[in-house]
């Protein structure tokens, strides 16, 4: 709507000066150099004089071009006023940068809601170099994504288009954390529908929700509430193996990091990867190509093409890891 005023008050600029340039030519049968000077001194209230002898006509005629470009011109500069300070020209600016990232972006992660649970899963995102775009329909929250230096999709996440718009197609997973339990089952039907591999996390605030959300195609779900009674109940049973963990997930954390590789080529048994010229990360579980979960791996456990190792290092460490198993 702001743009829409915008572009009126531009043409109604025009139009007054290209009405004025055309009456003085007429009026007083100036050139129309001579014509565009005197429009020009005569809006912008320069007031240099008449560059020839004026008729009767003319001074009237330049009367009503002063009352009406100044209205015009404040008018003008009114909307354009408004239109920088009211975000248009940044939501214009952050659409081309969208359209360019789009048009590149795959392998990233699609943040479907820009909430507490959704914010947090986009920085932790982020903090891990993976790419992220946001999908959110509120203006405030979607400004809220943009000032935090993400691509944003502005619109509803229930609608085909603004999945599409995030190249939902391309991406490797999806977290769908909206505060709506209908929302975000639809959210992972149209997800799954639209990208039959893909990773989807979905936000959920029951049992019978979370039952809807798997069958509707989510890999997980999550209940902010029972995570965060666990939390609490682990840090009183546990608060020592609590601190270790929150050590490990958290994103300012530079001694330990948790990690997960997928093997690409190639055998290894956990006690050559042990090695003291090897490399400095323990491997604490292995899924299997067949989806088996082999917890607390013993020595002779091998990690073959397709095997994901959970490990536990050094940043740095588990990065080295990472290259070499691939």
């Amino acid at each position: 709507m702001i743009l829409y005023r915008l572009r009126f008050a531009l043409l109604l600029l025009v139009l007054t000066v290209v009405g004025g340039t055309l009456g003085f030519r007429w009026i007083e049968g100036w050139s129309w150099l001579e014509s565009v000077w005197m429009v020009g001194i005569t809006l912008t209230t320069i007031g240099f004089g008449e560059i020839h002898p004026m008729s009767d006509e003319g001074r009237v005629f330049t009367l009503v071009l002063i009352v009406g470009g100044i209205s015009v011109g404040s008018y003008t500069a009114t909307e354009i006023t408004r239109y920088v300070v009211e975000g248009d020209l940044q939501r214009d600016i952050e659409a081309r940068r969208w359209r360019r990232a789009m048009d590149t972006m795959h392998d990233h992660h699609v943040v479907i809601g820009y909430g507490r649970l959704g914010r947090e899963v986009a920085l932790e995102l982020r903090h891990a170099e993976a790419p992220v775009v946001v999908v959110e329909s509120d203006p405030t929250a979607a400004d809220c994504a943009a000032r935090d230096g993400f691509v944003v999709v502005r619109g509803d996440g229930t609608t085909d288009d603004s999945l599409r718009s995030a190249a939902i197609e391309r991406a490797r997973g999806t977290a769908i954390a909206t505060s709506s339990n209908a929302s975000n089952v639809f959210i992972t039907l149209s997800v799954r529908q639209l990208n039959p591999k893909m990773l989807i996390l979905t936000r959920v605030d029951d049992d019978e929700t979370a039952r809807k959300a798997l069958k509707a195609g989510a890999n997980h779900v999550l209940s902010p509430q029972g995570l965060g009674g666990a939390h609490m109940a682990h840090a009183l049973l546990r608060p020592n193996a609590r601190a270790f963990l929150d050590l490990a997930m958290s994103r300012a954390s530079r001694e330990l990091e948790i990690g997960e590789v997928t093997v690409s080529g190639g055998s290894h048994t956990l006690a050559e990867l042990a090695a003291p010229d090897k490399h400095k990360v323990i491997v604490v579980a292995i899924r299997k190509a067949d989806g088996r979960m082999i917890t607390v791996p013993g020595p002779r456990d091998e990690l073959v093409a397709g095997d994901i190792a959970i490990l536990v290092g050094r940043p740095d460490n588990v990065r080295a890891f990472a290259k070499t198993m691939s």
